[in-house]
């Protein structure tokens, strides 16, 4: 079994038949071994090879085979065979004796290698005819077009000997009638048209005037052809005729000339239009831009101007507030001068004076938010009043009053508590008192680290990290460390 070839294995088939044709349908197990088959058909066998698989099956009936159609798909091969006689067969493979079904398989791969040769036969003659044909009649169309030139060489030649003599015989008082009585109607022949012009004339053992006639062969296969229609003719051809030709070529040139201008215009039309684009593109950008500035500006004058309201009314409130207070010291002065009864009578007073100032500031906050107090607010007028709030908070600080700016920070929170937006403000005092916790902190926490002891590194085991794509594998650290420890391990 190791020396010896194995056995092909014989693939699963199906078949289908109508009336004029069969069709067999093989199954094979890879997609990729179909690249691999071969499929082979005469009249009365179809074989199908495709390693590891062989197939061959004797047809019931014959078939054309030259008309047979194979389907190659991945794991499939389809075989479809028209019928010679039409009509349905019993089974697919023919019965009899085994040497009967072997005989007439041999006898229709012979005949399919005869045909084969005949058929190589018949396309090597064609390919030959083809190319004798071109030859030839590229030879027809040069000696048509020598032909044309020598006859119009003759022609000039011919009339300018005509002028010749006729101005020598006016000079001379003599008069030619044969000439003018044949009125220059002679046909013009040329050593070409002695060749072409078989059987016109008669030639004197074949080479009259030194004209050496063309074979016999050469006449039959240009007998097609319209070489000997033009050769009778003093008139030349079209495509030989040279001033025919010089005005094809004048209104080519003209042609060319009207195409290449055309061209340069429409060139110049894209230019002009393209920088019109982008005269007009550059000119919208300007503007724009010019309008982004213009609105900044005029943002940037609606914000310092709400800076310079807040501002104002922060100074008027200031004031106010500095006024109440001298004008109560004044009050509580004057009483403690004038006795036991004036307090109460100032006091009065002082409750009204304190009164006023609360609606003037009441009234104040409703011009300043621009709706009445306790009205109804949606949303977004509830974050602007908030904004607005911070915005005098923000000014009351930069004035100096912190606890008017805190009040104004506890009204933005209440106007709008779910803005996550907080503002802290602390006096001089508190701010330094802040720092001063902070650094205290910051200190505990170094000397609390700097106190720790610093554990002893462990040995990092090697950890390989294994990567797909032939990524090689990169070293990686075995123990995670947390950010006192990095931070300790760089102070090292």
């Amino acid at each position: 079994k190791s020396g010896g070839s194995r056995m092909p294995l014989t693939p699963k088939y199906t078949w289908e038949q109508d009336e004029g044709s069969v069709t067999l349908t093989i199954t094979l197990t890879s997609a990729a071994a179909t690249r691999n088959a071969r499929v082979e058909c005469t009249d009365a066998m179809v074989k199908v090879t495709c390693p590891p698989y062989f197939l061959q099956v004797d047809l019931h009936g014959d078939v054309h085979e030259q008309q047979s159609r194979a389907t190659l798909l991945p794991g499939v091969v389809s075989v479809k065979v028209p019928k010679q006689q039409a009509g349905l067969w019993p089974q697919l493979q023919a019965k009899g004796a085994a040497a009967e079904v072997k005989e007439r398989r041999v006898a229709a791969i012979e005949e399919k290698r005869v045909r084969d040769i005949a058929l190589l036969e018949d396309k090597k003659e064609k390919k030959r005819q083809d190319g004798d044909y071109v030859f030839h009649k590229q030879w027809d169309l040069e000696k048509e077009e020598k032909r044309t030139i020598e006859r119009l060489a003759e022609i000039h030649k011919q009339k300018a000997e005509q002028e010749v003599y006729a101005w020598a015989d006016k000079s001379e008082g003599r008069e030619n009638p044969e000439e003018a009585a044949a009125g220059g109607s002679a046909t013009v022949d040329t050593y070409f048209d002695k060749q072409l012009v078989e059987g016109v004339r008669e030639l004197e053992d074949g080479a009259a005037d030194g004209v050496v006639p063309l074979p016999g062969t050469y006449h039959k296969k240009t007998a097609r052809t319209a070489a000997l229609g033009h050769s009778a003719s003093a008139a030349p051809r079209n495509e030989f005729d040279l001033r025919a030709e010089d005005e094809r070529f004048t209104e080519r040139q003209r042609k060319e000339v009207e195409e290449r201008e055309r061209k340069a215009r429409e060139d110049e039309e894209f230019r002009e239009a393209r920088a019109e684009a982008a005269a007009e593109e550059e000119k919208g950008r300007v503007e724009r831009a010019a309008d982004a500035v213009r609105r900044a500006g005029m943002k940037e004058e609606e914000r310092r101007a709400e800076e310079e309201e807040a501002l104002r009314v922060a100074d008027a409130k200031a004031e106010a507030f500095e006024a109440e207070e001298a004008e109560e010291e004044a009050a509580r002065e004057a009483a403690r001068a004038a006795g036991a009864e004036a307090p109460g009578v100032v006091e009065g007073g002082a409750e009204e004076e304190e009164a006023k100032p609360a609606e003037t500031a009441k009234a104040e906050e409703e011009r300043l938010m621009g709706r009445r107090s306790g009205a109804s607010v949606n949303r977004f007028e509830a974050e602007n009043i908030a904004e607005r709030h911070r915005v005098l908070g923000d000014a009351y600080f930069k004035a100096g009053y912190v606890a008017e700016a805190r009040l104004a920070e506890a009204a933005a929170v209440d106007a709008a508590p779910w803005v996550e937006e907080r503002r802290v403000f602390d006096t001089p005092e508190e701010a330094a008192a802040r720092r001063a916790r902070g650094e205290a902190d910051a200190a505990a926490r170094r000397a609390a680290l700097d106190a720790q002891t610093i554990p002893a590194p462990r040995a990092a085991g090697k950890v390989e990290l294994h990567f797909s794509k032939g990524r090689r594998s990169m070293p990686a650290r075995g123990r995670i460390e947390t950010d006192e420890e990095g931070a300790l391990r760089e102070a090292e």
